[in-house]
């Protein structure tokens, strides 16, 4: 059951008890809530994919920056269609998409310099403890030299 409201009269109110919001007679015509107001276009065909899911992964895997605007634009595309925006929202979901893409595309240039510049690392390690490793061995000369400083001190 729905509720039907009239127009208050002149010096009506509802804080002072004045006045009842109800219909006494359900046929009286009334303006109940405003209506979405359509920007001077009509909708047609589906709404435009908003691309939530991309955006809020690519936020949370990537680049949180253009996520976020990301995010943003998404919700935009479903705002501008209530209200009536056809070319707002495809333009939206346009960008929503656009910002995803460029999350995902900073992301993945941030994981491989990462796992570039970590192999580099790894591999400088690596040849650097080899030499230490090579250095702390004595060769044949270096023995022989040890032994004679050692008779001489002893």
């Amino acid at each position: 059951m729905t509720a039907e409201y009239k127009k208050l009269g002149k010096g009506q109110d509802l804080e002072s008890g004045m006045g009842s919001p109800f219909l006494d007679d359900p046929n009286e015509s009334c303006n109940m809530a405003p209506q979405a107001q359509v920007m001077g276009q009509a909708r047609f065909g589906q709404q435009p994919n908003d691309h939530l899911l991309f955006a809020i992964l690519t936020t949370v895997f990537c680049c949180i920056p253009c996520g976020i605007v990301a995010i943003v634009k998404s919700v935009d595309v479903r705002n501008k269609w209530l209200v009536g925006d056809v070319v707002g929202a495809t333009q939206s979901a346009r960008a929503a998409k656009r910002y995803s893409v460029c999350s995902l595309v900073f992301g993945v240039l941030f994981f491989c310099s990462y796992v570039g510049i970590m192999g580099a690392f790894a591999i400088y390690s690596i040849k650097a403890m080899k030499e230490m490793g090579e250095l702390g061995q004595p060769n044949g000369n270096q023995l022989t030299i040890l032994h004679q400083l050692q008779d001489q001190q002893g």
